[in-house]
């Protein structure tokens, strides 16, 4: 279980094209049930929409759930960069004004 954070400045339909390209990727890997798995836009944080992952791994051995892990979130990286969706990180903004009223 994991959360996707991205920019607020994303479109709604590009968050659902998103998300239905990882649940696909999540179809399409080996390691992964397939009976039972959510990936839903699910939060809005005071810095990123959520995206909420929450898969599970069918593996003989740790070492096979490491890579279907990895193979899995380097594949969500190649889709948030083909699809143009960018993750986001905590930000704040500050607004400043001038002391001189003159301006």
């Amino acid at each position: 279980s994991t959360k996707l954070d991205i920019v607020y400045s994303t479109p709604p339909e590009k968050i659902s094209e998103f998300c239905e390209a990882i649940r696909q990727l999540i179809l399409d890997q080996e390691h992964t049930r397939k009976d039972s798995f959510h990936v839903y836009f699910n939060d809005m944080s005071e810095s990123s929409l959520k995206i909420m992952l929450y898969v599970f791994f069918q593996a003989s051995d740790w070492n096979t759930e490491l890579q279907a892990r990895h193979d899995l979130l380097m594949g969500i990286m190649k889709l948030a960069a083909d699809l143009g969706v960018e993750f986001a990180f905590p930000t704040q903004t500050l607004h400043l004004e001038s002391a001189d009223n003159s301006l």
